[in-house]
């Protein structure tokens, strides 16, 4: 779910099962509801990602199952496709993202099989012009725009017009090393990594150098930050014992010249705030204020131990830094670091928030190279079984408050807890067909030749498709930090437990003044709630695909039966809808 402009939100649907099948797309007016078109999406397993998006046009990036890649533009009015052509990669060459020139209206695309770059125009897919790669770019090939000019990153960097494609401007004696992440521009200046790992201020408009500055030996430039008169770099390297180290370097931006550097046991993840003769930034887990002459440390306040991943953000408020993470928002006295307020968030799932999916990717991919044994089987039966046994108590908990809400007169949290039930009652069967599956596979495993490999089959395509869901779950959260605050808010999903067994998930907003926050209820659970749902202040409604918390929002379908041996069960209809916000 994301805006495409202050009017329209882009809705994009999924099936709730293991994999999260492609359903319908559509677009929906965010102050009427209506819905301006709804499309389907007929491959069910290609990856789309919305790579830019107006109220003309919508153009996505699309992977398909074996890693091919297409562009396909859609009319933001009614759906239609208008055109869709395919990118070409190099075998075990990771794809380039394409890069937008907005107000040239030009996509550029990178051919990596071809060694070609071609520029398309967003409106009409027509080809504009095309470059071949640079002679001495085989490794490194790359473009960069700040929405009006374009640069190549091909070995040497290259200023090309967007009318023609033609060379503007050439660094001869700058061979960049980090792609588009190892540029930065700034105030008609382009701050390069080059393939040495020093750092390059380069003018934008001749391509020449001011100055060049090299980095201690055994640290790694992993980003550039220019900041008014002050370049701030942070680096990395291995330090005792094998441990890491990380380092805040700042560089005159006139001359190059190091004024002060600063080490911290934890890697920097934050934007740079510099105020009363101070710069904050943040790790992880804490939020630094260090002098900005001398570049010594004034405070390190404590933020939170919840996970070491997620990026972090920093704003500035009359008298705090206020700490964004993931999981918790702070504030901060900007002069003694004392803490003003701390507001945490749950995740709404175990595998719902972007420090969960961040530790589980990595141990999944190690997993896919590493063999079970013979007793793959019976492990996971009893896994099963332990599922069925836990869904059968959830249905009985269910039960017990359905009964006790219809006889107090609750009909609404009745009919809540009766389709809880149902869901339980159904996961429960499903998991004690698949222990029954796994144990009757175990005993003919034992007489057939190929069990290993059949057995070893099944686990990695398991294991594949989670990691198809955190992966998708980690793209979906961070796009939307761009859209979960304004200069005022912020927002989080949120899950608000009642008992054990009892629990809501919603949206937790917080002033980022006054630290005060209002939590919002959406949905009694995390399958009848969007992952992603958008808060518009001004309007003053939130936006999220469920099933609401009355009766008279649920809408059920004809009973209907999963399989033989399970219970009929009613399904809900989701759907999108806004409720008015609770601001703090």
């Amino acid at each position: 779910m994301r805006w495409i402009d202050e009017q329209f939100v882009y809705v994009a649907l999924r099936l709730d099962s293991h994999k999260l099948d492609n359903l319908d797309h559509m677009v929906v007016d965010a102050g009427s509801g209506a819905i301006r078109w709804r499309k389907p999406r007929n491959e069910p397993h290609d990856r789309y990602t919305l790579v830019y998006g107006t109220d003309d046009v919508l153009l996505f990036s699309i992977t398909d199952k074996r890693g091919r890649e297409r562009l396909l533009a859609i009319d933001s009015a009614d759906g239609v496709a208008r055109w869709q052509v395919k990118r070409k990669s190099r075998r075990n060459e990771a794809p380039v993202a394409p890069t937008i020139v907005a107000q040239a209206g030009l996509v550029v695309i990178v051919d990596t099989r071809e060694r070609t770059s071609v520029a398309l125009d967003i409106a009409s897919g027509a080809r504009r012009w095309s470059r071949p790669f640079e002679a001495d770019s085989s490794k490194t090939h790359d473009w960069l725009s700040d929405g009006s000019r374009l640069w190549q990153i091909a070995g040497r960097l290259t200023e090309v017009a967007p009318a023609n494609g033609q060379a503007v401007a050439v660094a001869p004696e700058l061979e960049a090393g980090g792609g588009r992440a190892g540029v930065q521009l700034d105030d008609g200046f382009a701050f390069v990594v080059d393939v040495a790992g020093h750092v390059q201020k380069v003018e934008t408009e001749s391509l020449s150098r001011v100055w060049r500055y090299v980095p201690p030996a055994g640290l790694t430039v992993s980003n550039v930050y220019p900041y008014d008169e002050r370049v701030y770099i942070r680096a990395h390297g291995s330090g005792a014992g094998n441990s890491q180290r990380y380092r805040l370097v700042c560089l005159d931006a006139g001359n190059g010249v190091e004024l002060w550097s600063q080490d911290t046991p934890e890697a920097s993840l934050s934007n740079l705030i510099r105020t009363d003769g101070a710069v904050f930034h943040a790790t992880g887990s804490t939020l630094y204020r260090l002098d900005d002459h001398s570049g010594s440390i004034e405070f390190a306040a404590h933020v939170t131990d919840t996970g070491r991943s997620f990026p972090v953000r920093l704003r500035e408020t009359d008298d705090d830094v206020v700490y964004i993470g993931e999981l918790v928002v702070a504030g901060f006295d900007k002069s003694t670091g004392a803490s003003t307020y701390r507001r945490g968030m749950t995740p709404i799932a175990a595998d719902a928030s972007l420090n969960a999916v961040e530790v589980s990717i990595p141990r999944l991919r190690a997993q896919m190279g590493s063999p079970q044994g013979q007793s793959f089987q019976l492990g996971m039966a009893s896994q099963y079984q332990s599922m069925a046994n836990r869904y059968h108590s959830q249905a009985r908990s269910y039960r017990t408050q359905s009964f006790m809400a219809r006889s107090a007169g609750m009909d609404s949290r009745a009919n809540s807890a009766d389709f809880q039930a149902y869901e339980a009652m159904g996961a429960a069967n499903r998991a004690s067909n698949q222990a029954r599956t796994m144990a009757a596979v175990e005993m003919s495993m034992s007489i057939i030749n190929l069990a290993n490999q059949l057995g070893e089959m099944w686990r990695l395509a398991g294991i594949q498709a989670t990691i198809d869901r955190h992966e998708l779950f980690r793209a979906s959260i961070l796009s939307n930090y761009t859209t979960a605050e304004n200069y005022r808010y912020v927002y989080r999903p949120h899950a608000r437990y009642r008992s054990a067994d009892d629990h809501f998930v919603g949206v937790e907003v917080v002033n980022l003044d006054t630290g005060a926050s209002r939590f919002n209820y959406l949905s009694p659970s995390y399958r009848a709630y969007g992952l992603v749902n958008l808060v518009d202040f001004e309007r003053g409604t939130i936006i999220h695909h469920g099933v609401g918390l009355d009766a008279s929002d649920h809408r059920y379908s004809d009973l209907r039966k999963n399989s033989a041996v399970a219970p009929k069960m009613r399904t809900v209809e989701g759907f999108i809808m806004a409720v008015p916000a609770r601001l703090p």
